[in-house]
């Protein structure tokens, strides 16, 4: 079975609706995945069902799965940790209204965990993938009401508390997409919600949201060090629209290489950028070794915006190109003067256009 961590999930949830399965739709999708399994437990009907729902989304898979039971005749009832008020996304309170129209009924939980069921079945649905460490009150003390029941406990997507010492010792674990990392010694069916491919295949929003994250005593330069080589007396905005670019990613120092026409514009576009030029109107071969050198003590450099075309800026990019160490993300004006050869030394992202492409 393969299994994936939290991080990893978290980022194809965002990559999927970018693709175009939204939040709502993955989680119209869980409860009934959700519905369905538990249909599969013998004698349903005879059963007193019991939803364990907390505030995040993982609720929200709760409350919709425990809505598709009343449409198919159960009477489950519905504990909701805090309030109605306090449910926390769009879609989960869209899962609530949609139960309460149902004709369900919600029972709220105090904060002081104070819960009274008597049921056969149990599905919990308080906590999904996001916490860290042991669970605070009320869910301690619901998650250890939980367990002293005799009931059949169906956990959803996973056991609430996993990773901690207080968690739901379920019976049967409904993870959807894929197996999470904690669940080995579990009894688990894993069930598909209609993530796209391409969320799991191509980087996007999910990947630079939840993979860059900050240490909290981190300093300017440990998320990433951007070099932006470009720009010419034409092209003078381009690297700064590159650097801003870097910023937006998550890299927290970028450093623009311009030439010397160029240095005043750069420098009054933000004081975040740090600025350096060499002579002329565009690159030259006489800025490669300052460049080379400067670039040994950044991440990765960005080479193209606005560079233009000339004969000699194009010997000189491919001089650059030959020699530097980093990675590169090849762009713009690059594409067209590069020696593609160079492409078998280098570590490069290429970002052509359609038209470049071609």
């Amino acid at each position: 079975m393969e299994y994936i961590n939290p991080a990893d999930m978290r980022a194809i949830d965002i990559n999927s609706a970018y693709f175009g399965a939204g939040f709502k739709r993955l989680m119209d999708n869980a409860g009934r995945v959700v519905f369905e399994e538990l249909e599969k437990i013998e004698n349903l009907g005879e059963k007193k069902i019991a939803f364990l729902c907390g505030p995040g989304n993982n609720g929200g898979d709760g409350l919709v799965a425990a809505a598709r039971l009343i449409e198919a005749g159960h009477r489950p009832s519905v504990y909701l940790v805090g309030s109605k008020a306090d449910v926390k996304t769009r879609e989960a309170r869209s899962a609530l209204q949609n139960l309460l129209e149902k004709g369900g009924t919600i029972v709220e939980v105090p904060s002081e965990g104070e819960i009274d069921f008597n049921a056969d079945l149990i599905v919990d649905a308080l906590l999904g993938t996001g916490i860290v460490g042991e669970p605070r009150e009320p869910y301690q003390s619901i998650i250890h009401r939980v367990n002293d029941s005799r009931a059949f406990k169906v956990s959803v997507d996973v056991p609430s508390g996993i990773g901690s010492t207080t968690v739901v010792k379920a019976d049967i674990v409904i993870s959807l997409h894929k197996a999470k990392k904690g669940l080995k010694e579990y009894n688990v069916v894993v069930r598909d919600i209609g993530i796209p491919v391409k969320a799991q295949t191509h980087v996007g929003p999910g990947n630079l949201i939840t993979n860059l994250g900050r240490s909290v005593d981190s300093h300017k330069g440990d998320n990433g060090r951007v070099l932006v080589v470009g720009g010419s007396t034409e092209f003078s905005g381009a690297p700064i629209l590159a650097g801003f670019g870097a910023f937006g990613a998550g890299c927290d120092l970028v450093t623009l290489f311009v030439p010397e026409t160029l240095l005043e514009s750069a420098r009054t576009s933000t004081p975040d950028f740090i600025v350096r030029s060499y002579e002329g109107r565009h690159l030259n071969t006489v800025a490669v070794e300052e460049i080379l050198d400067f670039s040994r003590g950044q991440d990765v450099c960005v080479i193209g915006p606005g560079l233009g075309v000339s004969d000699e800026t194009k010997e000189a990019l491919n001089t650059l190109l030959s020699r530097i160490e980093i990675p590169v993300v090849i762009d713009a004006d690059a594409l067209k003067l590069l020696n593609v050869k160079l492409l078998k030394r280098l570590k490069a992202v290429v970002t052509p256009h359609a038209v470049e492409f071609k």
